[in-house]
């Protein structure tokens, strides 16, 4: 008796999954529930054992990514607040935009800028980038939640 080549049988059972993707949803999440808690068991281990490491990567990420990384900040504030709207792809990279040009001149001056509200979360106002401005630091903080 021989055996089915293994990449043929992968081959087949890949015909098999596109030709019957609910069978393969309602077998995938059977097997998720058969092994729920095995699965955060695991989950929680592996975080043990690497909490320091997960901590400094995510912490040199934001380092490196601080434009974007402010600007899921300020996403999720908004969305907090009920201030978050569907954005296009070209509305995010305006977001992000605004948030590297805050950086770029600050590291240029050294004196610290903020991205800033217009028309501030707190008084209805939308994280949209034609609500958004790039402030000095210390004039965002005296603005607080004023509509200049």
């Amino acid at each position: 008796m021989s055996r089915e080549d293994p990449k043929k049988a992968a081959a087949r059972a890949a015909r098999w999954r596109a030709a019957n993707p609910e069978r393969t949803k309602a077998a995938k999440k059977k097997c998720y529930e058969a092994k729920k808690e095995q699965y955060a068991e695991n989950h929680a281990a592996y975080y043990k054992r690497r909490a320091g490491e997960l901590i400094a990567a995510a912490k040199q990420w934001r380092d490196n990514n601080r434009a974007r990384f402010r600007a899921i900040q300020a996403k999720r504030r908004a969305r907090k607040k009920n201030a978050s709207v569907p954005l296009t792809v070209e509305e995010q990279a305006r977001i992000l935009g605004i948030y590297a040009e805050a950086r770029a001149m600050t590291e240029l001056s050294g004196e610290p800028y903020h991205v800033d509200h217009i028309i501030p979360l707190a008084k209805g106002g939308l994280h949209h980038p034609d609500n958004l401005q790039v402030l000095r630091g210390i004039t965002n903080l005296r603005k607080g939640t004023k509509i200049l």
